[in-house]
């Protein structure tokens, strides 16, 4: 336990050194984006209620974000030691820092996902979708009312899906197809030795995870602020009103 908790602490340290943050601590405008969240959940008529808070809904899309750093200071450890099928004569005799690296950059890919599914289950408690049953944000966006479309909608729709949208389906075809080691381990034995040119763009992916989960975890933060900027475009949750709604509170 000695050596895990040396590890877990090594992580941690490179975490805090590399400026990677968790959600609870970005800000928008200077204003930490939690306060906004619950000023927006507060004023607004859900159409239908949090599982037991908001603050709940909240804490989930805070450890999401959590599990991401982590998982990015992991890689970035290991980075440096992985196999290199084009320094290897196109062999891949799998080290424990590849196999590891395989692992976190795997787990990542089903935490972008599921902060994204979190963003589709949030807009739907407070817009009309049609959904039925498990609520996907892809169906969300493509069935959002047309009075809500506004450029709010626009950034969101396009930032999911020019900037997010390959990087789930990456995701998919990990859970659905074949698991990243599988991918790269037949892609040396399927290119080493005959095609340089894959070989070479295969390594260039497997080396690219670690830059591209900070560029996603920016993503998500910015998807996570136009969400609540298109729920706080909805009418207030007037006390007075014969629509309004109890706001729950903890």
């Amino acid at each position: 336990m000695k050596s895990l908790e040396s590890w877990h602490s090594e992580i941690m340290a490179h975490m805090k050194g590399s400026g990677l943050i968790n959600l609870s601590e970005y800000k928008n405008n200077g204003t930490s984006i939690f306060i906004t969240f619950t000023d927006i959940t507060r004023s607004k008529r859900s159409l239908k209620e949090f599982d037991c808070s908001d603050f709940k809904h909240a804490d989930d899309f805070n450890f999401i974000s959590q599990d991401l750093i982590y998982s990015i200071s992991i890689l970035e450890l290991l980075h440096p030691k992985i196999n290199n099928a084009l320094k290897e004569n196109g062999t891949y005799h799998q080290n424990l820092e590849d196999h590891m690296y395989l692992r976190y950059a795997s787990y990542s890919l089903q935490t972008i996902y599921s902060f994204w599914d979190r963003i589709g289950d949030f807009l739907d408690f407070f817009f009309d979708t049609k959904q039925k049953g498990d609520v996907y944000l892809s169906r969300v966006l493509d069935r959002f009312p047309q009075n809500f479309r506004s450029t709010t909608y626009d950034e969101l729709l396009d930032l999911y899906k020019v900037k997010v949208l390959p990087v789930v389906t990456e995701r998919h075809l990990t859970v659905h197809t074949f698991t990243l080691k599988a991918k790269f381990y037949w892609g040396v034995i399927e290119h080493g030795g005959r095609n340089y040119e894959k070989l070479e763009a295969l390594q260039k992916e497997k080396d690219s995870y670690p830059s591209l989960f900070r560029e996603q975890l920016n993503y998500m933060f910015n998807g996570f602020t136009l969400a609540l900027k298109l729920v706080s475009e909805l009418p207030d949750n007037l006390p007075n009103s014969k629509d309004a709604v109890p706001i729950i509170t903890e």
